[in-house]
């Protein structure tokens, strides 16, 4: 997602001093951006999927939130959490591709046909499916909140 045409849009924090939003924090009140999420990622932060998806999808909502879902902005964060979720449905119903050939992957043909020609979006998808996660992992009961980390703010 973040290599999309329209990524850099959702890739880093919104600062709000520098882009003229006084208002930002008081409407978005979970701000996510996605290297925030790629970072969480690459530290092992998230424990199972459930928790990739709500962040991915916060991304795209908080943009929706505060620019409107009409607006330019807003037109872009549909289109981008279109993408993501028909991606993460396809990962989590198994259609993901199991093995690797010479370090890559290959996708059966009905695989491709799912998942499109989207290297980008494939290539994030695969970044999940070989992370240590697994769909059939049930969350600890420990597990923290997301919205506690103060650095989120």
């Amino acid at each position: 997602l973040i290599n999309d045409p329209s990524g850099w849009v959702f890739k880093d924090p919104v600062d709000p001093v520098e882009l003229g939003l006084p208002d930002y924090f008081d409407i978005v009140k979970h701000p996510m951006n996605l290297v925030l999420i790629e970072e969480r990622l690459e530290n092992g932060f998230y424990h199972d999927l459930g928790n990739i998806e709500k962040d991915v999808k916060l991304v795209f909502q908080n943009a929706i939130l505060y620019n409107g879902e009409n607006s330019d902005v807003g037109e872009i964060a549909k289109g981008m959490l279109s993408i993501f979720e028909k991606g993460y449905q396809a990962l989590v119903s198994g259609v993901m591709p199991q093995s690797s050939v010479a370090g890559g992957v290959k996708l059966k043909d009905d695989e491709e046909a799912v998942l499109g020609n989207d290297d980008d979006v494939t290539e994030d998808l695969l970044k999940l499916e070989n992370s240590p996660l697994s769909c059939s992992e049930k969350p600890d009961d420990d597990e923290v909140d997301i919205f506690d980390d103060e650095s989120d703010k």
